[in-house]
C-alpha cells in the first residue's frame, strides 16, 4: 500500500530575518527568508504513491536525426524506471497526433512499450497544442485522486499549426492543472519558445526545463522523475499575516491564489526545502524609540495535501524581533543565507533584464546587467559561476543561447527547491553531483551536469 501522510511528520515552517533586531525609532525594510523543511523520506518510501505520465514528444522536421533519437531514449529511461503499478502513455506530434501507447498500467510491459517508442519517427510541422490536449486526454483516463497525473511535454519549436497563441494556452494548461493533470515542459535546442514552455510549465503547476543539445535532454528527464519519486507535499500554499501597517512583499515571483491571496510554493519532496524571500516595511510608529523587547512582524502558514490529496496540517512560523539602539544595531551581523539568497533575486532580476535586452540585440546593456549580477554574486560561487557563464553567451553574442540560459536561469533561482544543509560560501560541481538531482546547483540549465560550461 502507499504510504499515509498520517504516519509520516509531516513539514516544518521557520523564519529567519537578516539581521536578528530593529533599529530603534526608525522606519525601515528587512528582508526573511520564509523556510519550508519536509522531513527525510521514511523508509518505506519505496512504495509511494503511483504515477500516472502522458509522455508528449514533438516528431516534426526540426526532430529528426539527433534530437528525436535522443528523445525517445530518455522517454524509454522513464518507462524501464516505472513500477508496475504507474500508468503511462505516450503520444507524438507533426501537423498531426498519434497515441502511440495508449494509456495503461505498465505492469511488466515496461520493455515491450520502449520497443514501441523505437518506431516514432520524425515527419512535419508543429501542433504543439494539439499535442499536449492528446496527451492531457490520456492522462485523463487514469485513476482518479490515487495517483499523480502529470503531462511531459518536450518539444523544439513553436507551436505553428493549431491553437499558437502563448496566453490562451497557458490558460488550459492552468485548467487543466485545476482539473488534476499538471504539466511540465522540456524545450530543446534555440528554436523553441521559451515564453511558452515556461509559460505552461508555470501554469500547469509542474516544471520547465530544457537542453542545449539532445544528449542535454536526459538531466532535465532524470530530474522530474527523481522529483516525482521523492514528492512529500503538493498544492503547497503560503498565507502571510503582519500587523496593520507593515508591508509584506514576497520577492520571488510567486503566483498568488486569486481567491485567497496565498502564494503558490513548489512542490516539496522529503529532505528538501521551499522558500520565500519577504521583504517587511516597518513604518517608524511602530518601532519603538529605546530598547524594548521582540515584537511580532510575521506570521506565515503553509497549507498543502499529500500525494493521495488530503490535507495535510497546517504549519506555521512566526518572526519577533526586538528594538535596539544605534550602538547595539550596528554590531549586529547580516545572515549569511538570507543575503545569499537575496542577492540570488536581484541576480534573478538583472538575468531577466539581459534577456530582454539580448532580443533587443542590445549587447551593451547586456554587457552592463550582467557585470552588476556578477558584483551581487561576489560571495556566492554558485552564482558567480552562473553569471559568468552567461557572459560568455554574451561576449560571442549567441542571442539565443544567451537569451534561453538567462530566462531558465533565473526562473530556477526564484522558485527552486534547495538542499537543507546548503553551503553558501562552498560550490563544488563533484559535491553537486552527490546531491539528489532536483537539489543540484547547476552552472547552466541548459547542460547536462558534468559537461564544462561552453558557448
Amino acid at each position: 500500500m502507499p504510504h499515509s501522510s498520517m504516519s509520516t511528520p509531516t513539514f516544518t515552517v521557520s523564519i529567519q530575518p537578516e539581521r536578528s533586531a530593529l533599529l530603534a525609532g526608525h522606519g525601515q525594510s528587512i528582508h526573511a527568508l520564509v523556510r519550508i523543511q519536509a522531513p527525510a523520506a521514511p523508509a518505506a518510501h519505496q512504495q509511494r504513491q503511483p504515477l500516472n505520465l502522458a509522455l508528449v514528444i514533438d516528431r516534426s522536421g526540426s526532430m529528426s536525426g539527433t534530437p528525436l533519437r535522443e528523445a525517445r531514449r530518455c522517454v524509454q529511461m522513464i518507462l524501464r524506471s516505472l513500477q508496475p503499478t504507474d500508468s503511462v502513455a505516450v503520444v507524438s506530434f507533426d501537423d498531426e497526433v498519434t497515441v502511440d501507447i495508449p494509456h495503461q498500467v505498465v505492469g511488466s510491459q515496461a520493455e515491450k512499450l520502449c520497443h514501441v517508442v523505437d518506431n516514432i519517427h520524425s515527419g512535419g510541422s508543429t501542433a504543439l497544442y494539439d499535442g499536449w490536449h492528446a496527451g492531457v486526454g490520456q492522462a485523463l483516463q487514469g485513476p482518479k485522486g490515487t495517483a499523480l497525473s502529470r503531462v511531459l511535454l518536450l518539444s523544439d519549436g513553436g507551436a505553428n499549426r493549431g491553437l499558437a497563441d502563448p496566453e490562451e494556452i497557458a490558460n488550459r494548461v492552468a485548467a487543466m492543472a485545476q482539473a488534476g493533470v499538471s504539466t511540465s515542459t522540456y524545450g530543446l535546442g534555440s528554436g523553441f519558445n521559451e515564453h511558452l514552455m515556461i509559460g505552461m510549465g508555470r501554469a500547469g503547476r509542474g516544471n520547465h526545463y530544457y537542453g542545449a543539445t539532445a544528449e542535454d535532454l536526459e538531466d532535465p528527464f532524470r530530474e522530474e522523475f527523481d522529483l516525482l519519486r521523492a514528492l512529500h507535499a503538493r498544492g503547497l500554499r503560503l498565507h502571510l499575516q503582519a500587523p496593520e501597517g507593515v508591508k509584506v512583499e514576497v520577492l520571488n515571483g510567486y503566483t498568488q491564489d486569486p481567491e485567497r491571496g496565498a502564494y503558490c510554493l513548489p512542490d516539496l519532496p522529503y529532505g528538501g526545502e521551499a522558500w520565500a524571500l519577504v521583504k517587511l516595511t516597518v513604518p517608524a510608529a511602530l518601532v519603538p524609540t529605546i530598547e524594548a523587547s521582540p515584537s511580532m512582524l510575521l506570521e506565515a502558514t503553509v497549507t498543502g495535501v499529500d500525494l493521495e490529496t488530503q490535507p495535510l496540517p497546517p504549519q506555521s512560523g512566526w518572526l519577533s524581533l526586538a528594538s535596539l539602539p544605534a550602538a547595539a544595531y550596528g554590531v549586529l551581523v547580516e545572515d549569511e543565507l538570507v543575503a545569499s539568497r537575496r542577492s540570488e533575486l536581484r541576480a534573478a532580476d538583472l538575468q531577466e533584464r539581459a534577456q530582454a535586452a539580448a532580443r533587443n540585440r542590445d549587447w551593451r546593456l547586456v554587457d552592463k546587467l550582467l557585470a552588476e549580477a556578477l558584483r551581487e554574486a561576489e560571495n556566492n560561487p554558485w552564482l558567480k559561476g552562473v553569471v559568468e557563464s552567461l557572459q560568455r553567451y554574451a561576449a560571442m553574442r549567441q542571442e539565443e543561447a544567451m537569451s534561453k540560459e538567462a530566462m531558465y536561469g533565473a526562473q530556477r533561482m526564484r522558485s527552486r527547491i534547495a538542499a537543507q544543509d546548503e553551503q553558501v560560501g562552498v560550490y563544488a560541481s563533484h559535491q553537486e553531483a552527490d546531491q539528489a538531482s532536483y537539489l543540484r546547483r547547476k552552472l547552466e540549465q541548459g547542460k547536462r551536469m558534468g559537461r564544462p560550461p561552453q558557448p
